[in-house]
């Protein structure tokens, strides 16, 4: 009847059995490790280096390979880099370590930057914001200031979502409780006229476009309350 469903009814049941689909069969075997090792070696032996990470083929393996013996070597126990794995790859003079590796220092300070919930960075924000003078945090910068940054810009594009307009769904989208702590904290939801960052309190004599911002934000938030209204 033109209906779509996932769902595998006793009809449809009695249908595949009828065309002969095999129920029991899984539908790709997986390549041994094995395999991928002789087609690595053999590889090798023709080009003198390792595939790139975008070979069709091996790409994906090796980025694996690659991962476990990091893993490995960072003590994790699911890393699956076996010792007798490790010596035929070294036999083969695989690469482990492709570029710059990360240290641990900056890892640890990633992780910690994962851990931070709203209201954190949101205090950071705020005391970003009186230090300086202007609530322009840099976005892209690669001091002490990078996680507020990238929080930063992560929120104005989730500010977007939460108007409503298209935006990548890897961004999120703003609650209405968190959008009027940013408007209360004075957060600037719009920044594109900026071409660098200010100099601290380098407004505080002129115009203060800030309080422009905060009261656009106040007239937004008082157009969605209305229109909230039952």
């Amino acid at each position: 009847r033109g209906e779509k469903s996932d769902y595998l009814t006793a009809d449809r049941l009695r249908k595949l059995a009828t065309a002969g689909f095999a129920f029991g069969e899984k539908a790709q075997r997986e390549t041994p490790w094995e395999e991928y090792f002789d087609k690595l070696s053999a590889y090798r032996a023709e080009h003198g280096k390792d595939p790139p990470t975008s070979h069709p083929e091996m790409g994906y393996w090796i980025t694996k390979q690659r991962a476990y013996y990091n893993k490995k070597v960072d003590g994790d126990p699911k890393h699956y880099m076996t010792d007798e794995r490790e010596e035929k790859l070294r036999s083969i003079g695989f690469v482990f370590q492709a570029g710059t590796r990360m240290s641990e220092e900056h890892r640890a300070s990633m992780r910690a930057g994962l851990k931070k919930t709203f209201d954190d960075r949101l205090a950071e924000f705020v005391a970003w914001k009186e230090k300086h003078g202007h609530p322009y945090v840099p976005t892209v910068t690669p001091g002490e200031d990078k996680h507020l940054g990238r929080w930063v810009a992560k929120q104005r594009l989730a500010y977007k979502a939460f108007q409503g307009k298209e935006v990548s769904k890897k961004y999120g989208k703003l609650t209405a409780e968190q959008a009027l702590k940013l408007s209360q904290a004075g957060f600037a939801f719009e920044a594109s006229h900026i071409r660098r960052t200010p100099k601290d309190n380098v407004d505080a004599t002129k115009p203060n476009e800030d309080q422009e911002y905060e009261q656009q934000n106040e007239l937004e938030w008082a157009n969605y309350e209305h229109s909230a209204d039952p």
